[in-house]
């Protein structure tokens, strides 16, 4: 948590300097939103979003952001959804942006599209932890736990390649 707290400070400070410096924003956003801070980090997409309405990374990551959180309406889910296929329609074979698509799809339920738009994101990329743990989590809401473990197992491998500390993407 300390290391958002400075990676903040650092950003406004950045961004104090290059007030118009969109890449700054970006971070900034998500730090916000790593940190809880959704007020703050969903006004500043929003800003972002207003400045430049084909800003593709800003839809994708704010989507995310309302994807990933614990407290999530329904309301907010289909606003996510509505970014997330704009970012889609600006750059279609972009791996991340098809997986935060599923996964808007997922916490709404839809696990079958969730699952053809993860698993597109991984025809991609086939590499990707988060996007394999994605796809397992959806296989073990359609019934298919062999299916799942088999995604859990192979995230979990890709990771200890990356870095033989993190276990379940968590830092030991």
């Amino acid at each position: 948590a300390d290391k958002f707290f400075e990676a903040e400070r650092h950003l406004l400070t950045a961004l104090e300097h290059r007030p118009s410096a969109s890449y700054i924003k970006h971070l900034l956003a998500t730090t916000w939103s790593s940190m809880g801070k959704y007020g703050a980090s969903d006004s500043l997409y929003e800003v972002m979003l207003s400045t430049n309405e084909k800003d593709a990374v800003a839809m994708n990551n704010y989507a995310y952001s309302i994807a990933e959180r614990t407290q999530v309406s329904r309301r907010q889910l289909w606003y996510a959804r509505g970014l997330s296929r704009k970012s889609l329609k600006l750059q279609p074979g972009n791996a991340a942006y098809l997986d935060t698509y599923g996964w808007i799809w997922y916490r709404m339920k839809w696990y079958r599209t969730a699952r053809r738009h993860i698993a597109r994101s991984l025809d991609i990329r086939p590499d990707n932890p988060v996007v394999l743990d994605h796809l397992g989590e959806v296989h073990r809401k359609l019934g298919d736990p062999e299916r799942a473990k088999g995604c859990f197992e192979r995230a979990e491998q890709l990771r200890q390649q990356e870095n033989p500390s993190v276990v379940r993407g968590k830092e030991e």
